[in-house]
């Protein structure tokens, strides 16, 4: 992947807030997280199926996306606490998309400039 590219990180939530809050506890949280994707995209998919209107479908996108990224960051939070730092997050991230890049023949990622692999 380029690294040209602007790229936004997850931020962990390390701040006093959470200060005594445990591995468990990070990981309860990663694991809320997901139940609320799961239910985002269920909404997403009833507004489809009830046809209802674009612009309710376009308010339970955006709620989906907002979910994930909340998933992501709650990933982060957890690898932190459980002593992974940003930049072995990146290593990690590096060497799984490169890992990813060359299962199944190379036919995980979509050919095109900023390929990986």
């Amino acid at each position: 992947m380029s690294m040209q590219k602007r790229c936004i990180l997850p931020h962990p939530c390390n701040g006093p807030l959470y200060q005594d809050w445990t591995e468990t506890d990070f990981f309860l949280k990663l694991a809320e997280e997901f139940g609320e994707v799961g239910k985002a995209f269920e909404s997403l998919r009833a507004a489809e199926r009830e046809g209802l209107p674009k612009d309710e479908g376009t308010k339970r996108w955006w709620t989906l996306m907002e979910e994930c990224v909340d998933l992501q960051v709650a990933a982060t939070s957890f690898m932190e606490r459980c002593g992974c730092t940003e930049a072995a997050r990146q290593k990690l991230m590096d060497y799984v998309n490169n890992h990813n890049a060359r299962r199944n023949d190379g036919k995980r990622f979509a050919r095109g400039g900023d390929d990986v692999g």
